[in-house]
Parts: structure tokens; C-alpha cells; sequence
């Protein structure tokens, strides 16, 4: 600590004396930890909070590839997985059938078709009409960017940030 009544006079001593009462507290650099330690304490954390056990996330993982989690807040995580080419075609079949039936009604039926796609590929916790109603007004459309960029619906920025010169 610096105590300025006791301070040297001159700028050279004060130079020199800097810091030397202060080397024994000194604080320690806090280790930042791996990405497989972050990792483990969030399956921790799954598992002891939300009664998900690792089993569970393995057999997702089994099933779908990848598996993605999304945690906004403490104890408010959603667990998801990716669309894949097979299912994309569908969706975007659908979206194109509905914009050319009724183009007016295309934005509410969309919306809608997200919130479903939302129940299918958001594995935790089950989403529905009505518990998304009791959620955070922008929750349904992050979800369903997420959804998209992990399916690799990327901005042509975002891939290019991707991309490693050989």
C-alpha cells in the first residue's frame, strides 16, 4: 500500500521505492481454463441443475452429429442440433408453397413454421406454443438464427471468417 505521508521527497526515490512494499502482495495470475474443462463443468452443471444426465447429451450427440447449447442466463439453457440437407428441403419447400399461396398471410405463417421447427430441433427444453409465450419477447428468433448458422446458413462475413489460406 502506499502511505503518501511517508513518501520520499524526490521523484528518483519515490521511482525507486515504487511498488517494493507491494511485491509480496503481488496478486497471482488466475489460470484460464481449457476448453475441456469448461466443457466438463457445464455437462457438471447440466447434470447437478438441470437433471440432464451426460448419458443423455452422448445419445443426442449419437443421433443428431452435433448438439449445441445456448445459455442466455444461469439455469435457462436450451439445448439444440442442426437441420440437415434432407430436412432443409422440406422446410424450404414448405416456405416457398406458403409464400406463393398467400403472400400477405407468408410473414404469420412463417413465424409460425419457426416456432415449430423450434419444437423439433430444440431438444431442451421442449418448446411449444405456449411456453414460448412466457419467455423473452426476441427468444423465438435467436433460437431460430442459432438453429441456422449451426446448420450453416451463414452470412457471407461470417464464412469468409472461416475460411484459412492455404
Amino acid at each position: 500500500m502506499t502511505d503518501f505521508d511517508n513518501e520520499p521527497q524526490d521523484l528518483t526515490s519515490a521511482l525507486e521505492a515504487f511498488g517494493e512494499e507491494d511485491e509480496d502482495e503481488a496478486p497471482k495470475p488466475t489460470p484460464v481454463p481449457d476448453a475441456d474443462t469448461e466443457k466438463s463443468q457445464f455437462y457438471d452443471f447440466l447434470e447437478k441443475e438441470l437433471a440432464i444426465p451426460r448419458a443423455q447429451v452422448d445419445a443426442w450427440k449419437k443421433t443428431f452429429g452435433s448438439v449445441y447449447a445456448f445459455a442466455p442466463e444461469e439455469k435457462n439453457v436450451y439445448i439444440w442440433r442442426p437441420l440437415f440437407k434432407k430436412e432443409w428441403d422440406v422446410l424450404n419447400e414448405r416456405i416457398t408453397k406458403i409464400k406463393k399461396e398467400d403472400p400477405e398471410a407468408a410473414q404469420e405463417q412463417i413465424t409460425q413454421l419457426e416456432l415449430m421447427i423450434l419444437g423439433y430441433y430444440v431438444l431442451y427444453p421442449k418448446i411449444t406454443k405456449e411456453s414460448i409465450k412466457e419467455t423473452r419477447a426476441g427468444l423465438q428468433q435467436t433460437l431460430y438464427e442459432l438453429i441456422m448458422q449451426g446448420s450453416y446458413f451463414l452470412s457471407s462475413e461470417q464464412a469468409f471468417s472461416l475460411v484459412i489460406s492455404l
